[in-house]
């Protein structure tokens, strides 16, 4: 459900809201948690659309981001570093999170473990021979002494 995270035990058509003590939902009691997380208004439709299954990996993301923004709220640094190399091992993630993995440990004064951590995960792309136009540029670039 957008805003809030309910489970619902397989083969079932009870959801259970694991942040109140795994209160049991109906489908209107879903409604209800809906319109005040999310404060919809009465004319905003309700259904089974807005309660589809979400799979694991995104569960799991949504998880360690919401980890992520707790610890690097509260400045914990070394908390936040444990759920970074969690989130690295995952799909989707890029150098936003390895300078912040290596911001994390210099925060913590492992200030030589953090290069380390941007060499280790960061794999420079293979330079390509240079296209014909660009050929051209660097021949018509001033200072060049190719006269052609």
């Amino acid at each position: 459900m957008p805003g809030h995270f309910l489970v619902r035990p397989v083969g079932t058509r009870r959801h259970l809201d694991v942040f109140h003590g795994g209160a049991e939902l109906d489908m209107a009691g879903c409604e209800a948690v809906f319109r005040a997380t999310s404060g919809a208004r009465p004319d905003i439709r309700f259904g089974p659309h807005l309660l589809a299954t979400a799979p694991t990996r995104s569960i799991l993301t949504r998880m360690l981001e919401n980890l992520r923004a707790v610890y690097r709220n509260r400045r914990q640094p070394g908390d936040l570093e444990w759920v970074l190399r969690m989130r690295l091992a995952l799909p989707g993630t890029g150098a936003g999170e390895v300078l912040e993995l290596a911001t994390a440990l210099g925060d913590q004064g492992r200030w030589l473990d953090a290069p380390a951590c941007w060499r280790s995960t960061w794999t420079p792309r293979p330079r390509r021979p240079p296209t014909a136009s660009a050929r051209r540029r660097r021949r018509c670039a001033p200072g060049s002494t190719d006269g052609r």
